[in-house]
């Protein structure tokens, strides 16, 4: 089959390298999504837990686990909000300063790896004060909330979606 191609005179020259892209679906492969993912992923779904009885129970937390997981989620906002201030700052001096795109970009990967890291710090919170029964039931609930997601990313950001942090 011959396929053609029309292309204007002020059309950039395309490469004849195929951009490689992936969707990652949760149902089928889980284990493709990185830790970040998984626990930004959780922690967002978690945004409700101190009024949401149905997600209480399913992980069985009361009392003080329930507190050590809203004040996670809180944390975790805070840090979220505070890292988009921070990649607007990024840009924005990036730009003021004539950078090019991939100067920009790697700007502001800077500051997404530092967001992945403590997103992993919140995870190890929880893991040190949770007990272990409950833990595993969080993971559990959080495999469901996995097995629903599907990710496509192709070029950079697959690429940086695959970095561990």
């Amino acid at each position: 089959m011959l396929t053609l191609v029309a292309l204007s005179v002020s059309a950039p020259v395309l490469s004849q390298q195929k951009e490689t892209s992936l969707v990652i679906y949760g149902a089928k492969n889980p284990e493709m999504f990185p830790q970040w993912y998984v626990w930004e992923l959780a922690l967002h779904s978690l945004r409700n837990i101190s009024n949401d009885v149905r997600i209480q129970k399913q992980i069985g937390v009361t009392g003080e686990e329930l507190k050590l997981l809203v004040d996670e989620v809180q944390t975790f906002n805070k840090i979220r909000e505070k890292t988009g201030r921070e990649l607007e700052q990024a840009r924005t001096a990036a730009i003021a300063q004539g950078q090019k795109e991939d100067q920009i970009r790697d700007a502001t990967h800077v500051v997404n790896l530092s967001y992945r890291y403590k997103i992993l710090e919140g995870r190890q919170r929880i893991i040190d004060r949770l007990p272990p029964t409950h833990f595993a039931r969080l993971r559990v609930w959080i495999d469901q909330v996995i097995k629903g997601t599907t990710v496509r990313l192709s070029g950079r950001a697959l690429r940086d979606f695959q970095q561990p942090w």
